[in-house]
């Protein structure tokens, strides 16, 4: 008798382990478990990184909000490298993106600051650089 109640209780036993394996299954199989990668927003042009920083610029002089940096930070480091390349920006892409964030609103700020002190005629940056003539 022992055998029997020993055999009913492994027949159990790879029941569950079955079941179990099929579960697993179709939540492998399932649409939803598949990690589907979203789609990479296109790579920014020059004209757009400038456009943005200005955008940036005007949100932080007007609300002290940094949503648009925190949008930018969200792309990939080579999008924001662009960024950098495109606005002049001073910024170590080898360190990570908090600071990346800090060195970026440190800029904001310094041209805040340089505006309110050198009013421009026009509204866009002059890039101060030595001649060499």
């Amino acid at each position: 008798m022992e055998n029997g109640e020993l055999f009913r209780e492994l027949l159990a036993e790879v029941r569950l382990l079955r079941q179990a394996i099929e579960r697993i299954d179709t939540r492998l199989n399932s649409p939803l478990a598949r990690s589907t990668s979203q789609p990479k927003p296109p790579r920014l042009s020059e004209s757009e990184c400038r456009g943005l920083y200005r955008e940036m610029r005007a949100e932080y002089a007007q609300d002290r909000t940094t949503r648009g940096l925190d949008a930018l930070l969200a792309r990939s480091r080579s999008d924001l490298s662009v960024f950098c390349r495109a606005n002049n920006l001073p910024v170590d892409m080898r360190t990570g993106k908090d600071s990346i964030r800090a060195q970026i609103l440190a800029r904001i700020r310094e041209d805040e600051q340089l505006r309110a002190t050198y009013p421009m005629a026009r509204a866009e940056l002059a890039c101060v650089g030595e001649r060499k003539d």
